[in-house]
């Protein structure tokens, strides 16, 4: 895969209606009210903002920038938000006017205020179909270098391959939206837009564009990436754009609609089979495939592999207890909010702090015979396409409450392993969840469990001797638990800060773990 030359284009100030438009309905400081009252509790109301459970976020309007002119009429704005009692980030949020027509105004808006008489809303330039074709039409047309600052583009010569398909290509956005914004054109490529703005190498761009270099044919290939150049802050990936997988599921989805289709057939009859078996051993061949490439050898510093040293093993076990802590603290926080019986698991939780850090301990040996090899990340079902006979793994941007450095750093493969065990047992839980109230639902453990062992049977047959995995059994054995019991300390503290009511399948996870005679 080759890259067509770059391009930057010039960022200006805010635009005119920024300024003016707006302050009919929003008074004389518009810039002032949208800081100290409309964006922070606009943000608690975004899934894609990760601090809701903190409090209302300070927010400051760092620098806004007009688009490029294929964008059409928006403006990007860069947020420094602030939650209570935590470290400041940055956050894009593209801005643009909508006018009342017969449907109304938009039910997505951020204000709503007079323009000349006239109802109008500031909304988030996701939501506008326009500004969403936009940035692609910008990516096309990019073809100089330009001045610094502003918005720069990046294409691979796939992309300019597919120029003629992309430019009747209809821009939908997801409803599955996340940490990130993504945006469908046709049936040709996918736009992933990401929320926070992290200075560095983003992981997203870096892991699929060394995928696609070195053949890797079951994730995405990369056609095109859009950077963010501020005028206060350094550059940052504002959006990489992937080929799309037609006719295909995410995961999460197809597996979640298999076992309610299962239920609806069947019931709770023990002889009818686990479904999707088939689903993970393809999970399991394409998974092993993916680390042995990750293992191979790099002359590119940040995929070559690096033996596993005491300090490193030292680092996971240290990554572990403070994660441990954080997720037991705001756990202590939120118990009151938690239902009855959640509130029961919280508190067998909470009584066994000692036990739960001292198998942290018990369970990362002092040596490893094994490398440390970049890795997905943040592997489950929701990071899987599935179409009729096939696999493709996405989304490699690793963990949102990670670091940019935490997620670009070298790791072990299991962890990515316990991901998705974690992941079955999480859609056992949510289909159980899903199933009318008083039906029989015990087959779903079983599922869960039968899951996980076809993808293990799967994937131990063809990785092989694959560098990055201990060579000892035994060894092999105890990270496994180790990340299964760093995952789920992960998932306590998400679910807490976004689905209170999803917090007892966590605590579940721990404490099985916690009642799991040591190895």
């Amino acid at each position: 895969m080759g890259a067509a030359p770059s391009a930057t284009v010039r960022g200006r100030g805010a635009p005119d209606w920024f300024e003016e438009s707006p302050a009919a309905g929003l008074g004389e400081n518009p810039r002032r009210l949208l800081q100290e009252a409309i964006l922070p509790a606009y943000l608690l109301r975004c899934r894609w903002y990760p601090a809701k459970d903190a409090g209302l976020p300070v927010v400051e309007i760092e620098d806004v920038l007009t688009c490029p002119e294929p964008i059409g009429h928006a403006a990007m704005a860069v947020l420094l938000v602030t939650p209570p009692g935590q470290p400041r980030s940055r956050y894009v949020l593209p801005l643009a006017l909508a006018w009342a027509d017969e449907n109304g105004l938009p039910s997505a808006s951020i204000a709503r205020f007079s323009s000349n008489g006239q109802p109008a809303a500031l909304i988030d330039g996701f939501e506008s179909d326009r500004v969403l074709t936009g940035f692609l039409d910008a990516l096309l047309a990019a073809e100089t270098a330009g001045a610094e600052g502003g918005f720069s583009f990046g294409r691979t010569r796939t992309l300019d391959a597919r120029r003629g398909d992309l430019a009747t290509a209809r821009a939908t956005r997801s409803g599955a939206e996340q940490s990130n914004t993504s945006v469908r054109y046709g049936d040709v490529a996918i736009l992933k837009l990401f929320r926070r703005l992290e200075t560095g190498i983003h992981p997203e761009l870096e892991v699929v564009r060394f995928l696609t270099n070195a053949g890797y044919a079951n994730t995405p290939p990369l056609l095109g990436w859009i950077e963010l150049h501020p005028p206060r802050a350094d550059p940052a990936v504002l959006a990489v754009l992937q080929q799309l997988v037609p006719d295909a599921a995410d995961g999460w989805s197809h597996v979640l609609r298999e076992l309610r289709d299962h239920a609806a057939r069947h019931g709770n009859a023990p002889n009818a089979g686990p479904p999707l078996l088939d689903l993970a051993e393809r999970l399991g061949q394409r998974t092993a495939e993916l680390h042995r490439v990750l293992a191979g050898p790099s002359d590119d510093p940040a995929f070559a592999p690096e033996r596993v040293t005491p300090a490193k093993l030292g680092e996971w076990t240290e990554g572990a207890r403070h994660m441990a802590e954080i997720a037991l603290q705001a756990l202590e926080r939120g118990i009151a909010g938690l239902p009855q019986d959640s509130r029961r698991h919280a508190q067998a939780l909470l009584m066994r702090r000692d036990q739960l850090l001292n198998l942290i301990a018990h369970l990362v040996p002092a040596e490893l015979n094994a490398v440390s090899t970049r890795v997905h990340g943040d592997f489950h079902l929701g990071q899987v396409l599935v179409t009729d006979d096939d696999v493709f793994i996405i989304d490699f941007e690793g963990e949102p409450m990670r670091s940019l450095d935490e997620r670009r750093g070298k790791h072990s493969p299991l962890r990515d392993m316990a991901g998705m065990l974690r992941s079955f047992a999480y859609a056992a839980a949510g289909a159980q969840l899903e199933l009318t109230v008083g039906t029989e639902a015990s087959w779903l453990v079983g599922w869960a469990d039968a899951m996980s062992t076809r993808f293990m049977d799967s994937y131990q047959t063809r990785v092989g001797d694959c560098p990055s995995l201990p060579a000892d059994p035994g060894d092999r054995e105890r990270l496994l638990q180790f990340f299964l019991l760093e995952k789920a300390l992960y998932e306590l503290r998400y679910e807490l800060a976004n689905r209170p009511a999803w917090v007892p399948i966590p605590i579940s996870g721990i404490l099985s773990l916690l009642d799991r005679r040591p190895v």
